[in-house]
């Protein structure tokens, strides 16, 4: 069994099938072969320590993978769990933490926001589909248009919203957003800081566990209405670092 701790870094094979992580075989064959295509044996890190080590005897042989050897979406995922945490120095960590905020919010819209960013995914893989047949992009865009009926202007506007992500990536960044314009909602600083404070901490709360203690013990007590929880979450993914986030919210080795 797997334990919530967020300091996990290394992963048998079997672990990771369990996990059925994103961006990764869902089977420890296959996710094995993985290894083996891409030599994970024998890959380093940027000292030169190898990513990859075999188990001692008495927990059943085989290898464990370092985390860093993850495709981002299964690294997001293990983050997004309390399983593991990237250092606050780490190359990856930014990636890593928006990537999760960008499923956090992807998982508190609704059906229709949903639909239309797989809609819109299902376009792309189709339009990549062309490319890979031997049409160049204009092309593709093209007979993607007369499939599909969105425009190439706006097939072009979906290869830009994911340049640069992975496919396991996708729907977060192609999910269409409601565009600003409205008066932000006031929040008192009092309570903001509160609730920043209590979320920003090693030991990993949920936001909404930290949401229901600000409103319960901060914002009750002195009369003060707090927004909804989905307006605060979307207001601290908008205003606070994710380098932040990752510092701060990382387990604490041991002394």
């Amino acid at each position: 069994m797997i334990e919530l701790g967020g300091g996990k870094t290394w992963f048998t094979s079997l672990e990771l099938e369990q996990l059925a992580l994103p961006g990764l075989p869902k089977s420890k064959r296959k996710i094995n072969e993985r290894a083996a295509d891409e030599n994970w044996v024998l890959r380093v890190d940027a000292q030169g320590m190898s990513l990859a080590r075999k188990r001692g005897s008495g927990r059943g042989g085989g290898m464990e993978w370092h985390l860093s050897l993850l495709p981002d979406a299964a690294k997001a995922e293990l983050v997004k769990r309390g399983i593991a945490w990237m250092p606050a120095n780490d190359e990856d960590a930014v990636s890593i933490a928006r990537q999760t905020q960008g499923w956090a919010w992807y998982e508190m819209q609704t059906d229709t926001v949903k639909a239309e960013a797989e809609r819109r995914a299902v376009i792309l893989d189709m339009f990549e589909g062309f490319v890979a047949a031997g049409m160049n992009r204009t092309s593709a865009a093209q007979a993607t248009h007369q499939a599909v009926k969105d425009s190439v202007g706006t097939i072009y506007n979906y290869l830009k919203l994911v340049k640069g992500i992975r496919r396991a990536d996708y729907l977060p960044a192609l999910a269409p957003r409601r565009k600003g314009g409205g008066k932000e909602c006031e929040v008192d600083d009092g309570a903001w800081q509160y609730l920043k404070s209590e979320y920003l901490r090693p030991e990993r709360p949920t936001f909404s566990s930290c949401y229901f203690n600000t409103a319960k013990f901060y914002a009750a007590p002195r009369g003060i209405d707090l927004p909804s929880e989905k307006t605060l979450l979307r207001k601290l993914q908008r205003e606070v670092d994710p380098r932040v986030i990752v510092a701060m919210r990382k387990v604490m080795d041991a002394v």
